[in-house]
């Protein structure tokens, strides 16, 4: 047994400890059990190196139980935010410390809460509240403000949870059409001046570089483009989406770790096209990532897909794919340590997941079973990526949007090699667009002829209706069986290529 196969079986051992507690409610007794037991294994079985690692196993479980009933369960005092919740009016003090989401007819804003008054007694408080104002006045990041409306608990519906889906960002509390007064602008600034003036001015720049996209596309591929680069999915039409949906190919259009992943992996194939060395092709996309997620703001589901897929691109610059598990399991890990709530809550930590272990584990396969197939412009590796990428996140798309999309495999194979190409003339068309927005416009011809074409193909698939199977509820564990069932399939492939 290598120290590389023990210490994947370490980090294995937390994600799974994680996993447990996510649905599993683990009492102190029981874990101090399994402890003394790990105890016991390593201290009489010393000399049995398995047994001791399997000692260690179960202690590094026992953490991930740990941390993430440390996380979950927070006891709730006076000083918590979510005290207040379903109770009698507030005024609220607190910053704005997330870049305002911005709807047609309101604008969510996250406040990081400083003091609460509550009957003229002024009390300091910490968490976060999701704010819903009206469109106008706006408010900008880092703004602090007065609030004063009632605070609710996130509703729970039949089908989505809204609770869970911001408890992920450890948000529990929200609050509907307060009333809102400015107390200064750039309150983040003080004392910190140069990280958050930074990161204000990116916001800033983000905000124009959307109005030039809006400007020189037309509608509907204005809103994706500005999806599809900046996050920005609040305009796409809801015809629009559910085509996508239909098709398995919503994905293109968030800002998720599925999506930077697959654009990481398909630039550099895309570098190595046009003839850059495999090292110029790395080294230019990483440059690109890095300025993609910076363009952004940032957001932290890209930030946690930026790290994974930057690792996965220096395995494919080492021309061992394989080699990148040990260092994507440790990113999971750490990622997982920080905040274990991502396993159970963010899908898109669950698809950037997926995506990248379907890359290191599935697309070698294809590529060796599949090698006397042209590679011409490494259009054949972009297939088997898609498919190896479909292949493992088909569980959790079923399971999260509650249908199945037959069309979802062609589909991608059709849409998805395009997204790099339509990202990059998207940001070229936007950047000569600050300078001369005719010459943005001229240059936008091409990447407004890949979205239509996009838009085309996913309403054609989702014309017929036969291809697109409602779920009503999914089995958690024909979830755990599909993927037992492909990784039997890839050790038995793999053990077969070895022979």
């Amino acid at each position: 047994m290598t120290k590389s196969k023990i210490f994947l079986y370490f980090c294995l051992s937390f994600i799974l400890g994680i996993s447990i507690a996510s649905f599993f409610n683990i009492p102190q007794l029981v874990l101090f059990l399994i402890l003394i037991t790990a105890i016991i294994l390593i201290s009489v079985w010393w000399r049995n190196k398995k047994i001791v690692v399997f000692g260690f196993c179960l202690i590094f479980a026992i953490v991930g139980i740990w941390r993430y009933q440390k996380v979950s369960f927070v006891e709730i005092t006076p000083n918590c935010i979510q005290y207040y919740n379903n109770r009698n009016e507030v005024v609220l003090e607190g910053i704005v410390i997330k870049e305002p989401d911005i709807r047609d007819d309101n604008i969510k804003l996250t406040v990081n809460s400083k003091q609460l008054i509550n009957k003229s007694h002024r009390t300091t408080v910490s968490g976060k509240v999701l704010v819903t104002v009206s469109r106008y006045p706006e408010y900008n990041y880092g703004d602090k403000l007065k609030i004063k409306g009632k605070l609710k608990t996130p509703m729970e519906f039949e089908d989505f949870s809204y609770k869970n889906y911001l408890a992920k960002d450890d948000i529990y509390s929200v609050m509907y059409l307060p009333k809102v007064q400015l107390i200064k602008s750039n309150a983040l600034c003080e004392g910190k001046c140069a990280k958050y003036l930074v990161l204000r001015n990116i916001l800033a720049i983000k905000n124009k570089f959307h109005s030039i996209l809006s400007s020189i596309f037309p509608e509907p591929q204005g809103s994706i483009i500005s999806a599809m680069i900046l996050g920005k999915k609040q305009n796409i039409p809801q015809y629009v989406l559910e085509n996508f949906n239909n098709t398995g190919t919503r994905h293109i259009v968030a800002i998720s770790g599925l999506h930077v992943s697959i654009m990481a992996i398909l630039l550099m194939y895309l570098a190595l096209a046009v003839g850059l060395s495999r090292s110029w092709a790395f080294y230019f996309t990483l440059f690109t990532l890095l300025f993609y997620i910076i363009l952004i703001g940032f957001p932290p589901s890209a930030v946690r897909a930026g790290i994974m897929g930057a690792l996965v691109l220096i395995a494919m610059k080492c021309g061992r794919l394989n080699s990148a598990v040990n260092a994507v399991i440790f990113a999971g890990a750490g990622m997982l340590f920080l905040n274990p709530k991502l396993l159970s809550l963010d899908v898109g930590f669950q698809l950037s997941f997926a995506a990248i272990l379907g890359i290191i584990f599935i697309f070698p396969i294809l590529e060796n079973y599949f090698q006397r197939i042209p590679n011409f412009l490494h259009l054949r590796s972009v297939l088997f990526i898609t498919l190896s990428v479909q292949a493992t996140t088909l569980p959790i798309i079923i399971a999260n949007f509650r249908h199945f999309p037959l069309a979802a495999p062609l589909a991608n194979i059709l849409i998805v090699p395009l997204v790099p190409l339509v990202m990059i003339g998207g940001l070229l068309a936007g950047i000569f667009g600050l300078a001369c927005q005719t010459l943005g416009q001229i240059i936008s011809w091409p990447t407004w002829l890949m979205l239509t074409y996009q838009l085309k193909i996913s309403e054609f698939l989702s014309s017929f209706s036969f291809l697109i199977i409602k779920i009503e509820k999914i089995n958690i564990w024909w979830i755990v069986g599909y993927y037992v069932f492909l990784g039997i399939l890839i050790w038995q492939l793999k053990k077969r290529q070895n022979y």
